[in-house]
């Protein structure tokens, strides 16, 4: 319902603190990287541990708006809680943010498959990490935004996905040659 109706019906709304899940192996980092979410009016979830991590997301889903994970976690990593969120879950709308070096073109590309919003490196500051938080917030919105009312999926099919029947050897038929 639009603000102006609400408050012409004497209605009051409360905005939601958006949430952030940081799963961050680093205790050094831990708390300037909460310190920086919570400058920005974030309430915080932490863990350090993949394991930890997936009682945490579970426990507070409804309240998160974005997932922040160390590719290395220990018991599970960045990338199983990117697939497990992504595809075994089925959640669109939280952003995941990853923290990893080193990685390979290939491996990027891996992760951006399987729906990562953003790869950061584990020395940014955690100012850096929570404006890229923000802006893949902002863009998986976006992109809820220009999904059509009642559609199921905000996946795009890639080329590669799409069945084609094979193309004929030749432009044109040619006559048969029967012999006879």
């Amino acid at each position: 319902m639009a603000p102006l109706v609400q408050s012409l019906l004497g209605m009051t709304t409360t905005e939601r603190t958006p949430g952030a899940l940081l799963l961050v192996n680093d205790a050094r980092a831990l708390p300037a990287l909460s310190a920086a979410f919570r400058q920005r009016g974030f309430a915080v979830f932490t863990a350090q541990d993949g394991v930890r991590g997936v009682d945490v997301l579970l426990e507070h889903l409804l309240d998160l708006d974005v997932l922040v994970a160390d590719l290395d976690l220990p018991e599970r990593g960045g990338a199983a809680l990117l697939e497990l969120v992504r595809v075994a879950g089925g959640e669109r709308d939280l952003a995941v943010v990853l923290r990893g070096s080193g990685l390979s073109p290939r491996e990027r590309a891996s992760l951006w498959m399987l729906g990562a919003d953003a790869l950061v490196s584990p020395s940014d500051e955690g100012e850096g990490i929570a404006a890229a938080a923000e802006e893949a917030i902002q863009s998986r919105r976006e992109l809820r935004a220009a999904v059509p009312a009642g559609a199921t999926s905000t996946v795009v099919p890639r080329r590669s996905m799409v069945r084609h029947p094979p193309k004929p050897a030749w432009p044109f038929a040619l006559p048969s040659l029967a012999m006879g």
